[in-house]
């Protein structure tokens, strides 16, 4: 079997994209071509390794990365869990922020949080954030991450997941509703 040279290059180049992010994480992203996620050991808040998103000045404010990664609900099934790390933003021209959704078996979304009413944008000092949910019995993964949204660069560090304890018996219900407005919104399609 023969490749060409250019179908070599394709082969390669999806892996030589992934050597510079973290272990264990990927990038997801509406615009590849003005986002970059990576590693660095240069401005880490504590130990010697900073999870970085960067987003070209040309990125608009409808496109977004993320830094991802999925696990099994298993431990969290009927729990309360809060995903917190530091943050520290450069030139955010959109947000930046913590997110984490909560799936069910067949893909579907259970529970969701991205920060967006309280978006940090801007230049901004390494501050602590957090994001929490509560996980449904019938959860199977929990997905959770940095958002970067627009351009700029924002660096995450000391990012842990922990349980806080049982759900409320309404966590079902209310996840379901969260983030959803109260009444139509543009209902006279003006904006």
């Amino acid at each position: 079997m023969r490749i060409t040279l250019a179908a070599f290059l394709v082969l390669l180049l999806p892996s030589a994209a992934r050597a510079e992010l973290p272990l264990g994480w990927q990038l997801l992203t509406s615009s590849p071509e003005w986002y970059q996620g990576l590693r660095s050991e240069e401005g880490a808040r504590s130990g010697r390794g900073v999870g970085i998103l960067q987003g070209q000045s040309r990125a608009t404010a409808s496109s977004y990365a993320l830094l991802a990664q999925k696990i099994s609900a298993a431990d969290y099934k009927g729990r309360r869990v809060r995903l917190s790390a530091y943050l520290r933003t450069e030139s955010v021209s959109g947000r930046a922020g913590l997110w984490m959704r909560v799936d069910g078996r067949q893909g579907e979304t259970l529970a969701f949080e991205n920060m967006q009413d309280r978006p940090v944008r801007g230049d901004q000092a390494w501050i602590p954030i957090s994001v929490e949910l509560e996980v449904a019995a019938e959860a199977a993964e929990v997905h959770y991450g940095l958002l970067l949204q627009g351009g700029g660069k924002a660096l995450i560090d000391d990012l842990k997941l922990e349980s806080l304890g049982p759900a409320s018996p309404t966590a079902k219900a209310r996840s379901k509703v969260r983030g959803l407005p109260r009444s139509p919104v543009n209902g006279d399609f003006e904006r």
